[in-house]
């Protein structure tokens, strides 16, 4: 006997966070019943096998997420300490100063050409370009620079840890 998903239980959810939260939170909607459908699926085990689903989100379905300045993020997924996203800088931008909090940051350079710059003041460059992939630790301050005159960025990005996502900072450390 297959359990089913009660979308009665969902649709119930979504009516209510849309009467209780103010006009033009979708992005607080979406964040909510993404954990409200995950905790309706995960109550569906049969035999060890979960009973969930493959979860998809179209690129014009993304909701805004917190960003720096210079950097647009758009958020695909979260579940419990995870977050994938979407990051975007047009061509020839700088981002402003900041860091990640508690989180770690993996990504993946879908396209364009990227350089952080972090360490004391600023000095310390690493430079990727399409198909790369990179790490940012914890609490590390940086900024990301597109060198390109003509091409966007867009990066993927994985996020593992929990509390705010950026923190936007003055600028980095003192020599």
């Amino acid at each position: 006997r297959r359990a089913r998903l009660n979308l009665n239980e969902y649709s119930a959810a979504e009516k209510f966070l849309r009467r209780a939260l103010p006009v033009g939170s979708d992005y607080d909607i979406r964040q909510s019943l993404f954990n409200i459908r995950a905790n309706i699926q995960s109550k569906f085990f049969q035999g060890g096998m979960a009973m969930a689903k493959i979860e998809a989100m179209k690129t014009d379905e993304l909701p805004e997420t917190p960003s720096s300045p210079g950097i647009t993020r758009h958020l695909a997924f979260k579940k419990e300490g995870s977050l994938v996203i979407r990051s975007r800088i047009d061509a020839g931008k700088i981002s402003g100063w900041h860091h990640h909090g508690d989180y770690d940051v993996y990504g993946y350079l879908v396209s364009g050409a990227t350089r952080f710059e972090s360490g004391p003041e600023g000095k310390e460059a690493v430079s990727l370009r399409r198909g790369d992939f990179f790490h940012v630790p914890p609490h590390t301050i940086h900024r990301e620079v597109n060198p390109s005159p003509d091409e966007g960025q867009e990066v993927i990005l994985f996020l593992s840890g929990t509390g705010p996502l950026v923190i936007n900072v003055d600028g980095p450390e003192k020599a």
